[in-house]
């Protein structure tokens, strides 16, 4: 069976017929143009790019995913070249190939060993010189190989009632894109705290346009969403906090300890969810047991006592029923209250961590779709943030801290993962104007879901040659998005 790749070479005019004779060394060549090259090599065919400076390097890498980059050491250039690589690295939303996939290679001489170490420390696949260990077809044999295909998995963020919609909106453009299951062919589901309720109602095999549809109080699978089910009262813990002022309790400090002490956990319980949750699992068809589930699914919350992040569906959290594992994974604090399971007290993972992606990795996951629509609304205007009251302000404070976190560590993973393809989406700050920011939002705007699922079919549609390329390599088989537009 003969296998295609694609390789860039980055060169001179000058120095295109010393690459033309040692691409023509090891296979049949065909010459296509100044340009291209295509090179038939035992089992595989070779389909060659020149690329004759920086300029055209920036032309081309964006829109074609190349399997291979190989840098000619002799250009001067080279280093803006590295560069250009290096700052891609260090950017979640990267176009360019990972460093194990470029070469450098030298057609003069040996390569110093100075610089030999560098591109090492760049993490470089290969560097090829006369009388290197490997001559440049079998570097290129070796990094070209096709990886194992793993699994497949969501990894789904918080957010609120308004980044739950948002969720939605992004998951039913890529399943629309998906013949067959779609995204219940997936076979791992993460969530935190929104992204939880989401990433469990998949895994019990509902597809998002149910849930959609759920919302518009039109699914044929699922109760209609209404806002009573979001937001119970937790009047309890209100009534025992406020008795406080009335009643001392033995506080010592004066009463701004008092004050403090008497402000309850939460406004609201999230018990309605839960039950809710818990009576469709219990339908025919759905499980409410991480055991039973044909599909692997795993919940993030937060020791609230430990700060430890802990993992249910995972190692010693998997008989907590579902349901509960969602509860106690949105306990936003002061918003939702805490939750008791197992023992312990749980709130928010978002407060520990942003997405599941480094579970998913560990369980085998070769192909990630993360969605995170926990982004700060970036006004330009002074005090826009401030004019919006108490609750926006704190909001937009977590927002910030979680999504800075979580923009400096995916792309460390990414770069620790070459293996893995990343497939992430975020809200446009155009698309941020559409939501409060509040996870109080009572009525709630289910335009953001159609706002998302349009931004979903134009990125897809901006980046489809490499994304193709990803969802093809996993046994996914996707329509063109521009064919939805």
């Amino acid at each position: 069976m003969e296998h295609r790749a694609s390789l860039l070479v980055c060169t001179t005019l000058a120095g295109r017929a010393a690459w033309l004779s040692l691409l023509e060394a090891g296979g049949a060549a065909s010459v296509l143009g100044p340009e291209r090259v295509r090179v038939a090599a035992g089992d595989r065919l070779w389909d060659v790019t020149f690329a004759f400076g920086p300029e055209e390097v920036g032309n081309l890498a964006p829109t074609q995913p190349f399997d291979l980059w190989a840098l000619d050491a002799g250009v001067d250039w080279l280093p803006r070249i590295l560069k250009i690589l290096s700052d891609d690295q260090r950017d979640w939303n990267r176009r360019l190939p990972h460093p194990a996939r470029v070469l450098v290679v030298s057609l003069d001489g040996p390569i110093p060993s100075r610089e030999v170490l560098e591109h090492g420390r760049r993490g470089l696949g290969a560097v090829v010189f006369p009388g290197s260990d490997e001559t440049l077809w079998q570097a290129m044999g070796r990094l070209a190989a096709p990886a194992a295909a793993g699994k497949t998995a969501l990894c789904l963020a918080g957010g609120g009632i308004e980044g739950l919609i948002y969720e939605v909106g992004v998951l039913r453009a890529l399943d629309d894109l998906l013949p067959g299951q779609g995204l219940l062919d997936f076979d791992i589901y993460c969530g935190i705290s929104a992204g939880a309720i989401i990433a469990s109602v998949l895994a019990n095999r509902v597809p998002p346009v149910e849930i959609t549809r759920a919302f518009m109080q039109d699914s044929t699978m699922m109760k209609g969403i209404k806002p009573w089910m979001l937001f119970d009262f937790a009047t309890r813990d209100i009534r025992s906090r406020l008795a406080s002022l009335v009643w001392d309790r033995g506080y010592d400090d004066g009463m701004l300890s008092l004050l403090a002490g008497s402000v309850p956990n939460a406004f609201f319980m999230g018990d309605n969810i839960e039950r809710v949750l818990g009576e469709f699992f219990s339908t025919s068809g759905r499980t409410n047991s991480f055991h039973e589930l044909e599909k692997e699914l795993y919940i993030g919350a937060t020791d609230q006592d430990t700060s430890e992040h802990v993992v249910f569906g995972g190692l010693g959290w998997r008989d907590v029923p579902i349901s509960r594992a969602v509860h106690a994974s949105m306990a936003l604090i002061p918003f939702y209250a805490p939750q008791f399971v197992a023992g312990r007290w749980f709130i928010d993972g978002s407060f520990t961590r942003t997405s599941e992606m480094e579970v998913a990795i560990a369980k085998g996951a070769t192909l990630i779709v993360i969605v995170d629509p926990l982004v700060p609304v970036r006004a330009q205007r002074s005090g826009t943030v401030r004019g919006r009251g108490g609750v926006y302000a704190g909001i937009q404070g977590l927002k910030a801290l979680v999504n800075t976190r979580f923009l400096g560590s995916l792309p460390r993973i990414m770069s620790a993962h070459p293996e893995v393809d990343f497939l992430v989406f975020m809200p446009l700050e155009e698309d941020m104007l559409l939501m409060s920011g509040s996870p109080l939002r009572y009525r709630y705007r289910m335009e953001i879901e159609r706002v998302a699922y349009d931004a979903a079919l134009t990125k897809l549609a901006g980046d489809w040659t490499r994304v193709r390329h990803m969802l093809v390599r996993h046994g996914l088989n996707p329509r063109d998005p521009d064919a939805k537009k």
